[in-house]
């Protein structure tokens, strides 16, 4: 957020700090935002040179923070006061300050956060912090360390382990003749494992989009390792689709890591496939391991849960099988850079592995 303490409000915050934080981003475009840090000590203080708020979010193109009573900022405050980092040259540095020393420690926690989670949304991300952070000040949201200190152990604890979300985009294109009125967005089968949607209820101008939000739990009730199936229908008063739009939502979900051997029967604890490299640029070795005879499905799935490519649905005779992914879909059509899932079913036994495709 800077160094300038206490002086010149509202530019006591300058940019990009004094950019408003995230928002849902728009297809094809993003919406500026940033997070601001302040600086605080050992002791949960708030350094004196760390810059205070409000600030002003009041341009040409944007004038909706003016300034009084501005924008709250910083959002947050993290660690800034007596660092220890790396220093020019090789070893480290001690007893170095700065807000700049503080958005590091916010980078070290976001990377946690998506470690856990790599579909966090920025919003979510903002959200998370500041729902988990540390009031050291005035209570509540204030101008110095916005909604506190930065808990990191705090953050990702709050992401459910199970917990999975994706974006709906609705569009009302620029060839519509009237506003898109959604009325409701309800869940055909009401899944357990179904947590959120929102928004459910919006109008979109033409040309313009709506995000929703959609989360789902691998630990809610009624989830069954293998594919999981609910509808979302979503009501409005377009003419030209279907009222309302049934908008399918999938999730994969199985044992994954050392423990899932537990779940597989003891004859198949030996099934099992190796992915190299990972992350994949043109081509991927897939290894399967298999110890008796028997019928093994090898799928690639993408990050909302469709099925992108088959690589093996047979009758498998027991030894060591071989296969080549090179980043297509079944129709031999490149696929985009992104997070997939080879999901390896047996009977009952469901193994996944998440592999990075890059481009």
């Amino acid at each position: 957020a800077g160094n300038e303490g206490y002086t010149n409000w509202p530019n006591a915050i300058i940019a990009p700090a004094c950019v408003p934080p995230p928002k849902p981003l728009t297809p094809g475009g993003g919406v500026s935002s940033a997070i601001a840090l302040g600086a605080t000590n050992s002791a949960d203080g708030v350094a004196s040179w760390s810059s205070r708020g409000p600030t002003e979010w009041n341009t040409s193109s944007y004038n909706d923070y003016i300034y009084p009573p501005g924008l709250l900022k910083p959002d947050l405050a993290a660690p800034g006061v007596y660092c220890k980092s790396t220093a020019l040259g090789g070893g480290y540095e001690t007893g170095i300050s700065g807000t700049s020393f503080s958005q590091p420690h916010f980078a070290g926690m976001v990377a946690l956060m998506l470690d856990r989670e790599p579909n966090l949304s920025p919003d979510a991300i903002d959200s998370i912090a500041k729902q988990t952070a540390v009031d050291i000040d005035v209570a509540g949201d204030d101008s110095l360390s916005g909604a506190g200190r930065i808990d990191a152990l705090a953050a990702v604890n709050a992401i459910s382990e199970g917990l999975k979300q994706a974006t709906l985009w609705v569009i009302n294109q620029s060839t519509a003749t009237g506003l898109l009125d959604v009325d409701s967005i309800t869940r055909a089968q009401n899944k357990d494992w179904l947590i959120y949607v929102n928004p459910t209820e919006f109008v979109v101008g033409i040309g313009d989009s709506e995000a929703v939000i959609v989360q789902t739990d691998t630990t809610g009730a009624g989830c069954d390792s293998g594919a999981n199936y609910d509808t979302l229908l979503i009501w409005s008063n377009s003419a030209f689709d279907d009222n309302p739009e049934r908008v399918p939502v999938i999730l994969l979900y199985g044992p994954i890591g050392v423990e899932e051997e537990l779940t597989t029967k003891a004859q198949l604890k030996d099934l099992c496939f190796f992915t190299r490299p990972n992350p994949i640029n043109r081509l991927a070795r897939i290894e399967l391991n298999v110890p008796s005879q028997t019928n093994v499905r090898l799928a690639i799935y993408d990050g909302i849960g469709r099925k992108v490519r088959t690589i093996v649905d047979e009758v498998m005779e027991p030894g060591r099988h071989l296969f080549s992914w090179k980043g297509d879909d079944e129709r031999g059509r490149t696929l985009p850079a992104g997070i997939y899932f080879l999901v390896l079913e047996e009977e009952d036994v469901l193994k996944t592995q998440k592999v990075v495709l890059i481009r």
